[in-house]
């Protein structure tokens, strides 16, 4: 586990370390000074290290939690993550609640909105200066500062916890990864299967989270069903997990689930789809937070591809088809940085030049199928061995 990185950018760490600081000696001064609590956190009247006058720095007890193999150190607890107990581990990245509502309502100038099908706005970013802003309507807006080591989430008052934690965890964080830490993540799930690891890519709603579940149920490891970082280091192709996890609607829950036997917990406020933790150290050991061998990557077609469709059928994609995936399927905090963009579309285009074999997979979306699909695959990994 990569546990230290304060020499990439020691000032910005430094900084925060100090404003941690300052908490930990606010906590001690208000046992005699009094000074205003509420729900068991610490209100700071200042403005240090960009966080906004009367942030909540939350909850005195450390909690450090472990996101794409760096230490993330948050005053919310994160129990989708997995934690540590180690009290001189350095956090790379640090989040925080705040309760200042200003800044959740302020008018900001919006640089670019990501919509749904239905054009309606999911979520908007701004730049002020060095301050980044991940904004979803009616929701919160998250503000990333000192070059990504920072959040800070302002959400509505009745906003449920769960809530937060999603967009923290499923939107905010891969992006902020992508743009500061110079990875490759993508919207993709990541199994493995007979000791091989492959991942599945492809938009929202394609089925990336039900193939997964269904290689589950057939005994597979399942690692992560929408956030998955590819790298390519000395002629080695690896796949870092966000976190361990699976989010799943009522109906694949129902056909799928059966095999899952974790608590499950709404996902958020705006979706029916449920969580299920995941515990791939049972069979991976502590390998299940590594970056793993990527032995194939598999491209889901559109569900609308496939209504002629009989069987499971593995194309090869190579070239610029494969590309275009890579990059659509990619997560993004900044569309307007030229500098990230051109970084980013060379980190890609290493991945697809490297040799990797990508195939395009299109099946039935039928439940009954997924056996089928299973086996397909386990075929295909079998005559890559050759």
């Amino acid at each position: 586990m990569r546990k230290q990185c304060w020499y990439e950018n020691i000032f910005s760490t430094l900084e925060i370390r100090f404003l941690f600081f300052i908490k930990e000696l606010l906590r001690h001064l208000s046992r005699l000074s009094g000074l205003e609590k509420v729900g068991g956190m610490v209100v700071v009247p200042l403005k240090i290290a960009g966080i906004v006058k009367g942030a909540f720095v939350g909850p005195c007890k450390r909690k450090l939690f472990v996101f794409f193999n760096y230490i993330l150190e948050s005053d919310m607890a994160l129990p989708e993550l997995t934690d540590i107990d180690d009290p001189a581990a350095l956090a790379d990245i640090y989040f925080q609640v705040s309760d200042d509502q200003t800044e959740y309502t302020r008018a900001r100038e919006w640089l670019h909105h990501w919509k749904a099908p239905d054009q309606s706005v999911t979520l908007s970013f701004a730049r002020e200066e060095d301050t980044l802003f991940l904004h979803f309507p009616g929701m919160a807006c998250f503000e990333i500062g000192n070059n990504g080591h920072l959040v800070t989430c302002h959400a509505r008052p009745s906003l449920s916890s769960a809530t937060i934690r999603h967009l923290l965890l499923d939107q905010v964080l891969p992006r902020l990864f992508a743009h500061f830490f110079s990875c490759s993540v993508f919207h993709a799930s990541f199994v493995v299967v007979n000791g091989k690891g492959i991942c599945f890519l492809a938009d929202s709603g394609w089925g990336k989270s039900t193939i997964a579940a269904g290689l589950g149920g057939a005994g597979h490891t399942i690692l992560t069903d929408d956030c998955l970082s590819i790298a390519v280091r000395n002629h080695r192709i690896t796949g870092t997990p966000a976190y361990c996890g699976i989010r799943l609607l009522a109906d694949s829950l129902e056909k799928l689930g059966g095999s899952l036997k974790t608590p499950r917990e709404t996902v958020a406020e705006y979706t029916s789809k449920k969580r299920i933790s995941l515990a791939p150290q049972e069979t991976l050991g502590s390998l299940a937070l590594e970056a793993l061998p990527l032995q194939a990557l598999f491209l889901l077609t559109s569900p609308q591809e496939t209504k002629d469709c009989h069987k499971p059928e593995i194309v090869s994609v190579g070239g610029i088809s494969a590309m275009k995936e890579l990059l659509k399927n990619s997560f993004c905090l900044d569309v307007h940085d030229q500098q990230w963009q051109q970084a980013h579309f060379r980190r890609v285009s290493a991945v697809a030049a490297s040799g990797l074999p990508i195939f395009s997979l299109r099946y039935p979306r039928k439940y009954q199928t997924l056996p089928e699909v299973e086996k397909v695959i386990i075929k295909t990994l079998d005559q890559l061995s050759r």
